[in-house]
């Protein structure tokens, strides 16, 4: 069998370097990356950072930022939420996670709206250990936060309904005139089953009702002492009446006393 005149390729022809691997995993990652220089400018972003901002290759808002006019660390939203601290620790060789942030892209000329995004930020590093590229991965959380803002306000919303019908609920039956004249006549009863309860005690240990004493009688000289004396005045004598010769006759003589019978 004659030999085959093409040259043997060795088998690492037939696969790609490792940069060309590593560059189609960034542009296929499902997860927005951006790739930062050590100073904060964008050196490049995948294909999933433009779906999740809305800016395309091509566009001047995406020559904007991947060029040296633009750098994360001076950007006015970042600064305003502390997110540039962040960073900055990111790019000393830190890998950080950075908390939730609200970005609205318009504020750089953009028409979408804006997102509410986690990140963490890790830095690539050389075999000496100085930072060459920082890797900030991005990851939406939009609908997340609508979802629970809107189930926070309902819930809000729900307890203040709760909260009216009981107040509302109390009053009608404070206002209600059966309710009213039931509860006069409760409380009514409870005070007069309450004083009668009393009497009975007091009366079983021989004191009168509001006295915190035996019931004992004033003598009789004590009172009269303590009335007031009036003037005596002369009390004229009144003339007897002359009387008739039929009221003499119908005076009967006292009957006689019988004595008392001896024991």
């Amino acid at each position: 069998m004659p030999p085959d005149p093409r040259p043997a390729s060795s088998g690492r022809e037939h696969h790609p370097s490792s940069e060309t691997r590593f560059q189609e995993l960034f542009e296929q990652a499902s997860t927005s990356i951006q790739i930062l220089a050590p100073d904060g400018r964008t050196l490049r972003v995948n294909q999933a950072w433009e779906d999740l901002w809305e800016i395309r290759a091509g566009t001047p808002l995406y020559a904007f930022i991947v060029s040296a006019d633009y750098c994360l660390l001076t950007d006015a939203q970042l600064i305003a939420t502390g997110i540039v601290d962040y960073l900055q620790g990111a790019l000393d060789g830190e890998s950080v996670e950075i908390p939730a942030m609200y970005y609205d892209v318009v504020v750089l000329g953009g028409s979408e709206r804006a997102r509410w995004v986690t990140a963490r930020a890790h830095p690539i590093k050389d075999a000496s250990g100085q930072t060459l590229e920082v890797m900030l991965m991005h990851d939406d959380i939009t609908e997340r936060v609508v979802t629970e803002k809107a189930l926070r306000e309902r819930e809000q919303r729900h307890s203040a309904l709760l909260a009216g019908s009981a107040s509302a609920w109390r009053w009608s039956r404070m206002s209600s005139p059966c309710t009213g004249a039931r509860s006069a006549r409760t409380a009514r009863g409870r005070a007069r089953a309450a004083v009668l309860r009393c009497r009975c005690t007091q009366s079983r240990q021989g004191r009168s009702p509001g006295r915190p004493g035996p019931r004992r009688r004033a003598p009789k000289s004590r009172i009269i002492a303590g009335c007031p004396r009036l003037p005596r005045h002369p009390v004229p004598a009144l003339a007897a009446a002359p009387r008739s010769p039929l009221a003499a006759a119908r005076t009967w003589p006292a009957p006689p006393c019988r004595p008392a019978p001896k024991p």
